[in-house]
């Protein structure tokens, strides 16, 4: 590449850096960042029971439903991730957070 090529890219870069700088908006569009939903899951069936939280969930969107799915290691298979059904979903949530919160009942008087 030649001198002058190698200066007219390095200042179009340059001048590229102070517009982003200025407006980040140009790379980063924050409009289409979620906030991602935090429910106790775990809280919300001790406290009410599996239809508390079923009704919690069921006013979650797929894929606010899917991210509770994957931070609680509900599916290690990775199957139920590609499931597009919500109510198939919302039936797994409940069946491990019973399974898990039962767990150990057996010993307590």
């Amino acid at each position: 590449m030649s001198d002058d090529r190698s200066r007219l890219i390095a200042k179009a870069l340059r001048k590229l850096a102070e517009e982003v700088e200025k407006n980040p908006s140009l790379i980063f569009n924050d409009k289409n960042e979620k906030k991602e939903v935090y429910i106790d899951i775990f809280q919300i069936y001790a406290n009410g029971g599996e239809l508390s939280l079923r009704n919690e969930i069921e006013k979650l969107d797929i894929e606010d439903i899917k991210n509770i799915i994957r931070k609680n290691s509900f599916d290690s298979s990775k199957l139920a991730i590609k499931w597009k059904n919500k109510e198939r979903l919302v039936d797994l949530i409940i069946n491990k957070v019973s399974a898990r919160s039962d767990k150990g009942k057996v010993f307590m008087g």
